[in-house]
């Protein structure tokens, strides 16, 4: 099975009129049809939020380098007061509750999610990350960043955050890649105009065009407005040696060939495309799109990270410990 290219964390809101400050933080490769299984559309999966039916979709975030540390995002979303991540020490100081989460009562409140998602993005190792955020609507962003930052410290959100607005209908492209990559896209012809051996801008030695794991490139080469062509390895030495953190992974960095701003996550996300390209073989075998190894009809857990320890990221079978679903909060 293809690992998945995107994978998400998302919140969304009750808009039954008895719980209709409820929030539940949950995680998909498919935030679309997820949001059907919620709402009762689709009847596999979702049965522990059937009660409080009809939920929206406020936003989601993606992006994950794996799909273990997407679920180590949600545990830690899920559970900000318990969190060895973000420990958000003012939640217990404050003494008003439009200020923090006083109990964890309040902690799956719409505003304490959105306050939690903000710290949880400045905190390591999470804010080295190249996550994007999809808001469905401008407001929740405008309240986000309102609320967000702590009253006692502000701190700023990572510059190599993404944040846009729309429908997820609007990023299908984005949601299931393997169903809307062509072999006309940009990337593929790219790819099938290169030579057999390609030169590393940084060290000058020779990569062989199909150790697709092994360099990376510059988006600007798919327009041939540039030309840089680098190992992994040559191109994150580069990049750490001007960095001014105490990061193992590069986060970002403009191109040694023409200044473009590269985020390193990204130019994985084009690694592992070309390399589906090749297992598919899909370049040179016809114009139809990549199909997807993920069945449609899968079932998904209800909650996902309820099965990883948020300490270590590993499984824990059987366990489900969303303390949120067993609460029920109608403040602000």
């Amino acid at each position: 099975m293809t690992p998945y290219l995107f994978y998400c964390c998302y919140l969304i809101r009750s808009l039954h009129p008895s719980h209709h400050n409820y929030t539940y933080v949950g995680s998909t490769p498919d935030p679309i049809k997820r949001l059907r299984q919620h709402n009762g559309e689709l009847t596999q999966g979702a049965y522990k939020t059937a009660k409080r039916r009809p939920w929206e979709m406020i936003l989601f975030v993606y992006g994950f380098p794996t799909k273990q540390s997407a679920l180590q995002f949600e545990w830690a979303w899920q559970h900000p007061l318990r969190s060895r991540v973000t420990k958000r020490q003012r939640i217990h100081l404050t003494s008003e509750s439009t200020l923090g989460m006083r109990a964890p009562a309040q902690a799956n409140l719409y505003l304490s999610k959105l306050r939690a998602l903000y710290d949880i993005l400045c905190t390591k190792p999470f804010c080295e990350w190249p996550l994007k955020i999809r808001f469905m609507d401008p407001a929740h962003h405008a309240l986000f960043l309102a609320e967000g930052p702590s009253p006692l410290s502000f701190i700023n959100l990572p510059t190599q955050l993404v944040i846009s607005h729309g429908s997820a209908q609007d990023i299908l492209p984005v949601i299931k890649p393997q169903k809307y990559l062509h072999r006309d896209d940009s990337a593929a012809k790219w790819f099938r105009d290169q030579p057999t051996t390609l030169e590393c801008f940084v060290c000058k030695s020779t990569i062989e065009k199909m150790e697709m794991d092994r360099y990376v490139c510059c988006p600007k080469n798919y327009s041939k407005s540039c030309n840089m062509v680098s190992h992994l390895t040559c191109l994150a030495t580069l990049f750490l040696a001007n960095d001014t953190t105490s990061s193992l992974i590069p986060i970002d960095h403009v191109c040694p060939a023409c200044s473009e701003h590269l985020v390193w996550g990204d130019l994985i996300y084009d690694l592992r495309l070309r390399s589906i390209y090749d297992k598919k073989q899909n370049i040179g075998a016809g114009s139809d799109p990549i199909k997807d190894d993920d069945s449609d009809d899968a079932i998904e857990d209800d909650d996902n990270s309820s099965n990883v320890d948020h300490s270590s990221g590993t499984n824990r079978s059987g366990e489900n410990d969303d303390t949120g679903e067993d609460t029920d909060w109608n403040g602000s």
